[in-house]
């Protein structure tokens, strides 16, 4: 697809998700409310409490379908620190083992570079992308793994994502927003891709057979984080 093409269509996306989110936003702020309310009626023991339980986990879904809806409509400029890319992918790891082991997904594994790998980058707006890439990975592999790696190239440090075996299929652009295939919401992937070109990085998606891996290339150092984000600054 033409970059402009797809730029503008970005674009007008982007403009339907905030509109979407803010309208979502303020009959959910008065179900929370009502919730707090009535929720104290109702303690531990209460035969009516697992109600309560459930209508907690669907009103935090629902946020997270919001927030997703807002960080991919207007995602905050990128806030730069160093940061070793080792060290980036084993908060990562630790921060959605919770998540996969609710999910009673596969292993994940984790192949680190073997020496120190300083980057440049948003460390919150990347963990974000990476959760975002493993959770989908891991939904569409379900009685499978998912691997999380790391190497560097000259100026560019990767993070390679691969799961399989893949038991269910994606279409079309992967990264599309609310294309068909994709998991959850519609967003996962786009908001993955949104995050990391953010701040100077890229992302590539293939599938081989039942392989599915996602390759994130971001710039490795101070100064090749700086050339890749003044050009877009620049541009807006």
């Amino acid at each position: 697809m033409d970059a402009r093409v797809q730029a503008e269509r970005m674009a007008v996306v982007g403009r339907v998700a905030a509109g979407m989110a803010h309208d979502i936003r303020t009959p959910l702020s008065a179900i929370l409310g009502c919730f707090e309310i009535l929720g104290s009626d109702y303690p531990s023991g209460h035969p009516k409490r697992e109600f309560i339980e459930i209508l907690s986990r669907e009103i935090a879904t629902a946020e997270g379908v919001v927030a997703a809806f807002l960080d991919f409509a207007q995602p905050a400029p990128p806030s730069f620190q160093p940061v070793d890319l080792n060290d980036l992918a084993r908060s990562v790891a630790r921060l959605v083992a919770p998540a996969l082991a609710e999910r009673a997904a596969g292993p994940l594994a984790v192949d680190l570079c073997s020496r120190s790998v300083p980057i440049t980058v948003d460390v919150h707006q990347i963990q974000r992308a990476l959760i975002e890439l493993l959770l989908a990975g891991s939904a569409l592999s379900s009685e499978g793994s998912v691997k999380l790696c790391t190497v560097t190239h000259n100026a560019t440090a990767t993070i390679r994502l691969v799961a399989e075996p893949v038991d269910q299929g994606l279409s079309g652009d992967f990264f599309e927003p609310f294309g068909d295939g994709h998991a959850a919401h519609g967003l996962m992937l786009p908001l993955a891709r949104r995050l990391i070109e953010n701040q100077g990085g890229r992302i590539t998606g293939t599938r081989d057979g039942r392989r599915l891996q996602f390759l994130i290339e971001l710039p490795a150092s101070n100064r090749a984080a700086a050339a890749a984000v003044l050009p877009r600054a620049a541009a807006g």
